[in-house]
C-alpha cells in the first residue's frame, strides 16, 4: 500500500512538473507563422505566388522551462513593407486557477499590442501623454489543458486637446474565448467617443458615439451555427455650420446562421429608434426604421465549394485567359444550389416625417421544377422562369412622394398602366409571379408581356421586312 501511495505521489509530481513544461513545446508549434500566414492568404482569397498585403512574423522569441517571451510583428506590403504593430506576450507555464472547466490553466500570458518602433518614433510627437509608450491595448489570457482559451483586454482612456479641437474616449474592452473545438466567442464594448474640431472662426464640427457593444459567436470549423450583434445607443454628427446633421438613436444590427439538414438559413436585421438627417435645407426624420433580409435553404457547402472553384479559375486566368470560359461550365452548379427550394426575402418599414412606408418582397425557387442542362434557348429561359415564385407588395403615404418630389406624371403613368394604385393617402403595388404568369394589382399580365421578344422598337417595322429610314433622320447632315 505504501508503495502504491509513493508511486501515486511520484506520478502526480511528474505530471505537475511535466505538463507545464510540455506547454512550452505547444507554444513553439503555435508560433509557426508560416501556417498563420498561409491561413491569412486563404482567407484573403490570394492566388499562389501573390504577395500577402499583410503578414505576421516572429520578431523575437525566448523560452525557458516555465515561461517564454515573444514579440510578433504585424505589417507587410499594405503598409509599404513596414511593421504596423507588435504583439508582446510574457508567458508563464504552471497550474493556475481558471474560471471555466477544467478550472485550471497551464499557460498564463500578459499581452500588449503596441505601435511598431518606426511608427512610434514618427507619431510620438502627436500622441497624448498616456500613449507615449505606444501601447494601444493590453490584457491577460489563459490556456487550459483542453486547448480552450480566454482573454480580456482593454485600452487606456484617451483625453487629448489642442488648438484645433479635442478627442476623448473611454477605455475600449475586448473579451475573447474559444473551447478548442472551433467555437469562438468575441465581445467588444466602447462606452463613449467624442471629437470636436474647430475652424478659424471657432465653429465646431462634432462627432459622438455612445455605448457601442458588439459580440460574435460561431463555429470556425465549417458551416455551423453563428450569430453576431452590434448595438449602439447613439451616433451624432454635425458640421461646423450646423447645416449638416445626423442623429441616430438605439441602433441594432443582428445576424444569425443556422444549419438545417444540409442547408443553411441566415437572417440579418437592422433596426433603430430614430434617424434624423438635416441636409441641403431639408429635414428628414425616420421613426422606428427596420430592415430584415433572410435566406433559407441555401446549400452552403456547395456554395463554398463553388466559390473555391471560381477563385481557382480566376487565378489560372492570369496565365491562361481562356480559363475564363470555364465559368460557363459552372452555371448548372450555380442553379443546383437552389434545387432544394430556396427563399430570399426582404422587408422594410418606417415612418418618414410621420408618413409610413412599407416594402415586402420574397423570391422562392420551386423544388418540384427540375431544370434541364443550361442552354441559351428560349425554352430554357421559360423553364427557369417557371421555377421562380415572386411576391412583392409596396405602400407609401402621399407624404413620402411629396418629400422626395416624385413627379405627378410618373404617378399618372403608373396608375394608367396598372402598376400603381391609389387607396386614399396611400400608393400601393401588389405583385405576384408564378407559373410564368404575373398578377399585378389583381390584373394578369403574361410573362412575355414584360419582356417583349423584339426588345422594343429598333428601326424596323413590325414584320422586320422594311427598314424605317425616318428612325435615323438627323438635321446634322450625313454621318
Amino acid at each position: 500500500m505504501k508503495k502504491f501511495i509513493v508511486a501515486a505521489i511520484v506520478a502526480i509530481a511528474v505530471i505537475a512538473i511535466a505538463a507545464p513544461i510540455s506547454m512550452g513545446f505547444a507554444v513553439d508549434r503555435a508560433l509557426n507563422t508560416d501556417k498563420i500566414n498561409a491561413k491569412l492568404a486563404e482567407l484573403s482569397g490570394l492566388c499562389a505566388g501573390d504577395d500577402l498585403p499583410f503578414e505576421i512574423r516572429v520578431d523575437s522569441y525566448e523560452r525557458g522551462l516555465f515561461g517564454a517571451k515573444s514579440v510578433l510583428a504585424f505589417g507587410g506590403a499594405a503598409f509599404d513593407g513596414r511593421d504596423l504593430l507588435t504583439i508582446e506576450s510574457d508567458m508563464s507555464f504552471g497550474w493556475f486557477p481558471s474560471s471555466g472547466f477544467p478550472f485550471v490553466s497551464l499557460v498564463k500570458s500578459h499581452d500588449r499590442v503596441r505601435l511598431s518602433g518606426d511608427l512610434l518614433d514618427e507619431a510620438r510627437k502627436e500622441l497624448p501623454e498616456s500613449f507615449q509608450d505606444g501601447v494601444l491595448i493590453e490584457g491577460d489570457s489563459v490556456f487550459t489543458p483542453y486547448a480552450s482559451f480566454s482573454g480580456a483586454y482593454a485600452s487606456r482612456e484617451l483625453n487629448y486637446q489642442e488648438r484645433g479641437g479635442s478627442i476623448s474616449a473611454k477605455p475600449l474592452t475586448i473579451q475573447v474565448s474559444g473551447d478548442g473545438k472551433h467555437n469562438l466567442h468575441f465581445a467588444l464594448n466602447q462606452p463613449r467617443i467624442e471629437t470636436i474640431s474647430n475652424d478659424d472662426y471657432g465653429k465646431p464640427a462634432s462627432f459622438l458615439l455612445e455605448d457601442l457593444s458588439a459580440r460574435a459567436d460561431g463555429d470556425l470549423g465549417g458551416v455551423g451555427n453563428a450569430s453576431a450583434e452590434l448595438v449602439i445607443k447613439k451616433i451624432a454628427f454635425s458640421n461646423r455650420r450646423q447645416t449638416e446633421k445626423v442623429d441616430i438613436d438605439n441602433i441594432s444590427v443582428r445576424t444569425a446562421q443556422t444549419p438545417k439538414g444540409g442547408v443553411v438559413d441566415s437572417v440579418a436585421i437592422f433596426a433603430a429608434d430614430s434617424i434624423g438627417v438635416v441636409s441641403s435645407g431639408k429635414t428628414v426624420n425616420a421613426d422606428k426604421p427596420s430592415y430584415t433580409f433572410a435566406m433559407t435553404g441555401i446549400d452552403a457547402k456547395g456554395a463554398l465549394d463553388l466559390q473555391r472553384r471560381m477563385r481557382d479559375i480566376q487565378c489560372r486566368q492570369a496565365e491562361n485567359p481562356q480559363a475564363a470560359m470555364e465559368v460557363f461550365g459552372l452555371i448548372d452548379d450555380i442553379f443546383a444550389l437552389f434545387d432544394k427550394g430556396v427563399e430570399v426575402s426582404a422587408k422594410f418599414e418606417a415612418a418618414i416625417n410621420d408618413a409610413p412606408v412599407n416594402f415586402n418582397a420574397s423570391l422562392q425557387t420551386d423544388p418540384k421544377v427540375t431544370l434541364p442542362k443550361f442552354s441559351m434557348s428560349p425554352d430554357y429561359a421559360e423553364k427557369l422562369a417557371s421555377k421562380l415564385i415572386i411576391n412583392a407588395d409596396f405602400s407609401a403615404h402621399q407624404g413620402i412622394l411629396e418629400l422626395f418630389e416624385i413627379p405627378e406624371l410618373v404617378l399618372q403613368m403608373g396608375t394608367e398602366s396598372g402598376f400603381v394604385k391609389q387607396d386614399g393617402d396611400l400608393w400601393k403595388t401588389d405583385a405576384h409571379f408564378k407559373d410564368n404568369q404575373w398578377i399585378i394589382n389583381g390584373k394578369e399580365l403574361p410573362f412575355e408581356g414584360l419582356y417583349p421578344s423584339n426588345g422594343g422598337y429598333s428601326g424596323y417595322d413590325d414584320d422586320y421586312d422594311d427598314y424605317d429610314d425616318d428612325y435615323y433622320e438627323s438635321d446634322g447632315g450625313d454621318y
